[in-house]
């Protein structure tokens, strides 16, 4: 039996994302708008690390969709994991 490559919530949300059936998912509540709003969070941070550290990103990041730096410490945390 295959082992499978683990992925993490990122790359899984992405692929489910362009599934037919993913704005359907979405609009019954099956997954939570919360959720999507982490990958908005998560994106602008990557994109933020390319030029700058990885403190100063998350910082950055808070500031342009005005959170909390703890919100996208655990968007980052929640895409992460596997």
């Amino acid at each position: 039996m295959p082992v499978k490559q683990m992925v993490n919530n990122y790359e899984l949300l992405k692929r489910l994302e362009k599934s037919e059936d993913f704005k359907l998912m979405l609009k019954r509540g099956m997954i939570p708008v919360t959720v999507i709003s982490q990958k908005i969070y998560y994106e602008k941070y990557k994109s933020y690390c390319k030029k700058l550290k990885k403190g100063k990103a998350v910082i950055e990041t808070s500031i342009y969709f005005k959170v909390s730096v703890r919100t996208i410490q655990y968007a980052i945390k929640n895409m992460e994991s596997e």
